[in-house]
C-alpha cells in the first residue's frame, strides 16, 4: 500500500508520478509526491475520475519508502495510467483515487476542498474512455484515427467559429460547407464513430465538449476554461479541441442530411 505523507491544508496536494518504461506490460512504478500549489512550479494533468471495471482489480508498484509495494486499484485505472504512461520521461498526475488517503476522512475533506483550486492549477485534463474495441460497427482505433484526422483538419480551418458559451446544435458550420462534406466521408464506418461518441459520453464527454462553461457557469466546463485536454482510448489520444471540432461537424451534418432534397439525397447515395 502507498505510503501517504501529511500535508498542509490548502496548500499541498500529492502528485503521482509515474516511472516511463517501454515495456507496455510491465508493471507500474510510480510515487507520491507533496507539491506546493503557490510555490512550485510544476506541471502536472488530472485524471479525470475513471469508472472501475465490474469485477476488475489491478494494482501500481510505489517505490521510495514504500520499498515496492502494491497498491490495489480498478482495473480500468491501471490500463489508462498504462496508456498515459511515457516510455522515456516520468509524467505527473493528480488522480484522485491514488492521490487521497480514502481510507482517512480528513484527507478526503482537505482535497474536496481544494477539488477547484487543484483543476485550475492543472496544465491539462485527461479523460480516459477505456480500452480499444475491435470488430463491425466498434472499431474504436479506426474512429479515433477519423476524429483526430477530420477534428485536427476542422481546427485548423476553424469551421467551428464561433463556438457558443454552451452546447446547442449546430455552432458556426456554415450551411453551404456541410454537403460538400457529408458526400467527401459518407462511405466512412459511421458505426463505429458513433459509438465511440456514445462511449466518450458514457466516460464524462458532456464536460468535455462545453470548453466553455455550461449556462449556468458551473461544472467541469468552466473548471477547464481555456484548459487543454485529451481524450485517451487505449493507446490513442486526441486532443480536447480536436474532439469539439469533429463533434461539431458530426452534428452540422447529421442535420443537413436531415433535409436534403431528393437530388441532393441521389447524389449523397451515389457510389
Amino acid at each position: 500500500m502507498a505510503s501517504y505523507e501529511r500535508i498542509r491544508p490548502g496548500r499541498d496536494i500529492r502528485l503521482l508520478v509515474i516511472r516511463p518504461s517501454t515495456a507496455w506490460a510491465s508493471p507500474i512504478f510510480c510515487e507520491l509526491r507533496v507539491v506546493n500549489l503557490a510555490r512550485d512550479q510544476v506541471f502536472f494533468e488530472v485524471l479525470f475520475p475513471v469508472a472501475p471495471t465490474p469485477g476488475g482489480a489491478g494494482y501500481i508498484v510505489f517505490l521510495g519508502d514504500g520499498g515496492g509495494a502494491r497498491h490495489p486499484v480498478p482495473a480500468n485505472l491501471e490500463s489508462a495510467l498504462r496508456a498515459m504512461r511515457y516510455n522515456h520521461e516520468s509524467r505527473l498526475l493528480w488522480v484522485e483515487a491514488v492521490c487521497v488517503n480514502q481510507a482517512d476522512p480528513v484527507d478526503r475533506a482537505v482535497h474536496r476542498e481544494m477539488t477547484m483550486q487543484i483543476y485550475q492549477a492543472a496544465g491539462r485534463s485527461i479523460s480516459w474512455v477505456g480500452e480499444t474495441e475491435h470488430g463491425p460497427g466498434t472499431d474504436s482505433t479506426e474512429a479515433m484515427r477519423l476524429v483526430r484526422e477530420i477534428g485536427r483538419w476542422a481546427h485548423s480551418y476553424r469551421l467551428w467559429v464561433p463556438i457558443a458559451t454552451h452546447w446547442g446544435g449546430l455552432l458556426g458550420v456554415q450551411d453551404e460547407a456541410i454537403l460538400p462534406l457529408a458526400l467527401r466521408w459518407r462511405n466512412i464506418d459511421w458505426d463505429s464513430v458513433m459509438r465511440l461518441l456514445e462511449r466518450i459520453e458514457e466516460a464524462g464527454a458532456g464536460q468535455i465538449s462545453m470548453p466553455l462553461g455550461n449556462e449556468d457557469g458551473n461544472g467541469q466546463g468552466e473548471v477547464f476554461r481555456g484548459n487543454p485536454g485529451l481524450i485517451y482510448c487505449g493507446r490513442f489520444r486526441v486532443p480536447r479541441s480536436h474532439f469539439v471540432c469533429f463533434e461539431v461537424l458530426i452534428r452540422g451534418m447529421l442535420r443537413r442530411i436531415e433535409v436534403m432534397t431528393a437530388a441532393e439525397w441521389e447524389l449523397f447515395m451515389r457510389d
